[in-house]
């Protein structure tokens, strides 16, 4: 009978175990009752629990958008949530899913940020607004400004060697959302090919998909977004960027 199903559900939503949990939320995607909705949006805040929640609210769908928009909107909700809801949101789809992940589009943390932008391109995402995209392409840019001054300030030799890898990677992600940015605006087959290229292209390749991107972009655009797609030094990449968006000289302890 529904009282003790419901007890039992909550006994698992108490226990200790992870699988238990999950196991509750797979039996709240599959009831799909309302009042079950705050704790699977609760569930999204752990990573032990998120995946099943996940995947829960992907299966309720469209019926619980309302509680996924309020979640999703808040202003101090952690990054796990937003992770999680993204993917959700991109699963549902649709133009309403679009409109809440575009509300965070200026998401402070960084991975947050890239994993929204991948939800808008699978939830195919096309911009009417290319203001507010190009917008966001400059903030993205002048991170990449901040990393490549980084660079060079730090110096290249033992010491700073995990921080140069730390700051070569930041700035694959940020070329990475720069192109999912672009992806929204421009020929969608064009960067995809840019994106490919430069992820595990030959040289050839890469320097023919730069070719494509110098041809398609807008100067205005061009003139900031091919510095961080060209393979160029730290020291010259700097120089071009900090053009745009100068940089503080600072010392390695900085």
């Amino acid at each position: 009978n529904e009282p003790s199903a419901k007890q039992k559900l909550n006994e698992l939503l108490a226990s200790s175990s992870i699988a238990d949990r999950n196991l509750a939320m797979e039996v709240m995607g599959a009831v799909q009752r309302r009042d079950y909705y705050p704790q699977l949006i609760s569930a999204c805040d752990s990573s032990a629990t998120s995946r099943a929640a996940g995947l829960a609210l992907v299966a309720i769908g469209a019926e619980a958008f309302p509680e996924i928009e309020s979640a999703f909107g808040e202003s101090d909700a952690p990054r796990q949530r937003l992770l999680t809801l993204a993917r959700v949101l991109s699963r549902i789809g649709g133009v309403k899913s679009q409109t809440v992940l575009l509300a965070r589009i200026s998401e402070p943390d960084g991975e947050a940020r890239s994993q929204i932008l991948n939800a808008l391109s699978h939830s195919g995402y096309r911009a009417k607004d290319t203001a507010t995209i190009q917008r966001a392409v400059k903030t993205e840019v002048e991170g990449a400004a901040w990393v490549s001054a980084a660079q060079v300030d730090a110096g290249d030799n033992a010491e700073t060697a995990l921080l140069q890898t730390a700051l070569t990677q930041l700035h694959a992600q940020i070329r990475n959302r720069v192109l999912l940015l672009l992806f929204f605006v421009f020929d969608g087959d064009s960067i995809r090919r840019v994106h490919e290229a430069l992820t595990a292209g030959p040289y050839t390749q890469v320097s023919y998909a730069l070719e494509i991107m110098d041809a398609q972009l807008p100067a205005d655009w061009k003139k900031i977004i091919m510095p961080l797609l060209e393979n160029l030094a730290p020291a010259e990449r700097s120089g071009q960027l900090g053009a745009f968006f100068p940089q503080a000289k600072r010392n390695r302890a900085e």
